[in-house]
């Protein structure tokens, strides 16, 4: 036999169709016994009415700002040496910038009740460490600046003070 005379023969290809058939058949079964198999499920339908009604009023925090105040409080106290603190504070949104601008220009009216405030810390017989100070402190300061800078529309403007530093010497 010459090369010539050698062919060679391939297998037919397999028509696609009928695979294609069965799959579909195969997913649409699936999804037809899916949907007949699942108990039908009851659905309330509320109107916003009702969901208005239900709902409790929405009290998130308080929208604020916050100020860095421009001095350092300094206390001699005889237990500690020292004191040297700086606060901040988060005051109410609608507190006017110039209220807060004018602690930079003029401390004056802050440093007699923040001095007070401090004194009052200080000679409390629950103070005997600077962590027990660190912790009275803070509220005392906000009530000593909410007494200078109440006003008829916000009667406590300053919502939090902050201690930033408190150094002793002592």
């Amino acid at each position: 036999m010459s090369e010539e005379e050698i062919l060679v023969h391939k297998p037919p290809k397999a028509p696609i169709l009928p695979g294609v058939v069965a799959a579909l058949l195969v997913g649409g079964i699936y999804a037809a016994g899916h949907f007949t198999a699942t108990a039908p499920m009851d659905v309330a339908i509320t109107t916003p009415e009702d969901e208005m009604m239900e709902e409790e009023p929405e009290t998130g925090p308080v929208p604020r700002r916050y100020v860095s105040f421009p001095m350092s409080l300094t206390a001699q106290v005889p237990k500690w040496g020292t004191l040297l603190i700086d606060i901040g504070m988060a005051v109410h949104e609608d507190l006017p910038m110039s209220v807060t601008d004018a602690f930079l220009t003029d401390t004056a009216p802050l440093a007699a009740p923040l001095s007070e405030a401090l004194l009052i810390a200080v000679e409390d017989p629950d103070a005997t460490d600077l962590e027990s100070i660190q912790k009275m402190l803070p509220p005392l300061l906000k009530d000593a600046l909410n007494g200078v800078i109440t006003s008829e529309d916000l009667p406590d403007p300053v919502l939090e003070v902050y201690l930033l530093k408190l150094i002793t010497t002592g």
